[in-house]
Parts: C-alpha cells; structure tokens; sequence
C-alpha cells in the first residue's frame, strides 16, 4: 500500500513540476496548494500512517520525510526513527 500511495504522491509532484514549469510564474501559492500540495501533504500523512512491511517501503517514507533529501536531519524521537528502529530490532 506504502508504495502505491508514494507512486501517486509522486505523480502529483511532477504534475506540480510541469505546472509550475508551464506557467511562467503565474502562479501563486495558493493555487499549488489547492491543486496539489494539498493532496500530497494528506498522502504523506497516508504514508507515515502505514506500518512498513519491506525494505522498499522504509525507503520511500525516507524520502518524505528527508523532503527528497533537502532536510537531512531528524530528531532521534522523530516517528520515521523510531519505526526504524523497531524493524531492525525484530
């Protein structure tokens, strides 16, 4: 379920891209926000909902929650962490 959501999230995404991209700046943040970042932030919280039950699956919550990378430190009581955790420890 993780990844099918993540593969939506990331269609949104580059939708957003193309749109943004198309648009020339005439865009405000209010439009990306109703017409997309609004999906993709309840499909994120959709994602970190799910229990991971495979490698791939940690992988694409990472991913989010690292904002592909932009943020790279999370705190040690973050909830990404402490699922991590709890999966190595089985």
């Amino acid at each position: 379920k993780i990844m099918r959501l993540f593969n939506r999230h990331e269609a949104i995404r580059q939708v957003a891209r193309n749109y943004i991209e198309a648009e020339n700046y005439h865009w405000t943040d209010d439009q990306l926000e109703r017409l997309f970042y609004r999906h993709t932030d309840r499909l994120e919280a959709e994602i970190m909902a799910e229990p991971s039950t495979c490698a791939r699956d940690m992988a694409a919550k990472m991913i989010l929650a690292h904002c592909d990378g932009d943020f790279s430190c999370l705190s040690r009581s973050h909830p990404v962490w402490i699922e991590a955790r709890g999966l190595i420890s089985i």
